[in-house]
């Protein structure tokens, strides 16, 4: 059994990680855990997100995160 995939007109917002203050950044990352702990208990992004950061390896995109 299967369901077909379909197209979301749903608008999220969209914030790239850089574009964020250091507190935004924090406030992000804590979030950022929570979500994924939730998702994986233990999981935890935040050293790859700031490694991508400081490294200027390109972005991350956060979806569905409004800028304060």
């Amino acid at each position: 059994m299967a369901k077909p995939i379909a197209l979301s007109q749903q608008s999220f917002p969209v914030t790239k990680y850089s574009d964020l203050d250091p507190q935004q950044q924090s406030h992000c990352l804590r979030e950022c855990f929570q979500l994924t702990d939730a998702i994986y208990s233990g999981l935890d992004l935040s050293r790859e997100i700031q490694a991508v950061h400081t490294q200027n390896l390109g972005d991350t995109v956060l979806r569905g995160m409004e800028q304060a």
